[in-house]
């Protein structure tokens, strides 16, 4: 029995102050739970009925009346409940009738939304296909102008990166882009090729300081050689002749006087040896204070180097957080460079 019956039923009852209210329970149950006013009139009733009755459990007839009048409570009781059982297994199924018409009817007309709107939803779906290419165009020419390795064959590639009218309203900011990236891989090309062509010259000075090394201590040890036997010599000269004197005067103060004079000679020739060895010494040291003044040099360029991309790096990631996208940044950083913005510079 539908809700809808059900209230139909309850309308034809008879009124609720009717002698036969326990009657209409009886015979439609339903209507004390569709209608609250007929529930109030048969508790009511009964609630009389108890009243009226009194309870004598000390007969058998008084204890089959209080049975009696329970058992009707019951079973008015069981009625009301399968009633609105069977009220609510109705409109389960008539809701479970219209949901399933429902679902028919949403898959039915999402195929029919699909179908008329599928050559719009086609061409959304090249557009973004096609906005997608561009944009990632965009990001390999930006990721190319990062580039730090094989510098040569990243300005092939960027200058080979064919940019034509298939990237419509992107080929102007493409081309920018392309640009950008060749300014800055050919400045970390010039950059590299001058930290190379440094390192060549500085190696270069350090072979020719080297060989101008070799040259000067072969040419001192020759003069150490000629000068210690050139000392040995007088010395030789001078032994040879006290030997003489010593022989032919036979006079041991003579001889003594020989011996010292020649040990004087030996200590002479010593001392101007040292001075040779401390000579050569001290010119070593200073050829290995040229070497390290170079080194340092070439250290503080490269110091230089690294500080002056520092610098640009952190003004265009400042100018990135300011609001400006990376393009406008790096052009900006360079017109700064370039000197074409007064009144502001980078300081390194």
């Amino acid at each position: 029995m539908s809700a809808r019956s059900a209230v139909a039923l309850i309308d034809r009852a008879p009124a609720l102050d009717a002698p036969d209210v326990s009657t209409i329970i009886e015979t439609n149950p339903l209507a004390c739970l569709v209608d609250s006013a007929t529930y109030a009139a048969w508790r009511k009733h009964i609630g009389a009925e108890l009243a009226a009755a009194v309870p004598d459990v000390t007969t058998d007839k008084g204890r089959k009346a209080i049975s009696a009048l329970a058992y009707r409570v019951t079973r008015s009781k069981t009625a009301i409940d399968l009633a609105g059982k069977k009220l609510n297994e109705d409109a389960r199924a008539s809701i479970n009738k219209v949901d399933a018409r429902r679902r028919e009817v949403w898959a039915e007309l999402e195929d029919l939304a699909a179908t008329v709107r599928k050559s719009l939803t086609d061409w959304e779906d090249a557009e973004q296909a096609r906005l997608d290419r561009m944009r990632d165009a965009l990001a390999t020419l930006t990721a190319l102008g990062d580039r730090t390795d094989d510098l040569p064959a990243m300005i092939a590639r960027l200058q080979s990166f064919v940019i034509d009218e298939t990237f419509a309203e992107f080929q102007t900011e493409a081309e920018r882009s392309r640009t950008v990236a060749l300014i800055r891989v050919r400045a970390a090309k010039a950059a590299a090729d001058q930290r190379e062509a440094d390192r060549l010259e500085l190696e270069r000075l350090r072979v020719i300081q080297a060989e101008r090394d070799a040259a000067d201590r072969a040419a001192e040890q020759e003069r150490q050689a000629a000068a210690i036997a050139a000392h040995q010599a007088a010395i030789d000269a001078e032994a040879d002749r006290l030997a003489g004197v010593a022989a032919a005067e036979r006079e041991a103060a003579a001889v003594e006087a020989a011996v010292a004079a020649a040990r004087a000679l030996a200590d002479a020739a010593v001392a101007e040896a040292q001075a040779v060895v401390d000579a050569a010494a001290a010119a070593e040291e200073a050829r290995l204070a040229d070497v390290a003044r170079l080194e340092s040099e070439q250290k503080e360029r490269d110091r230089d180097v690294a500080h002056r991309a520092a610098t640009k790096t952190a003004a265009k990631l400042a100018l990135i957080k300011a609001g400006a996208t990376e393009p406008v940044a790096i052009k900006i950083v360079l017109a700064i460079l370039a000197g074409k913005i007064p009144n502001v510079r980078l300081v390194f």
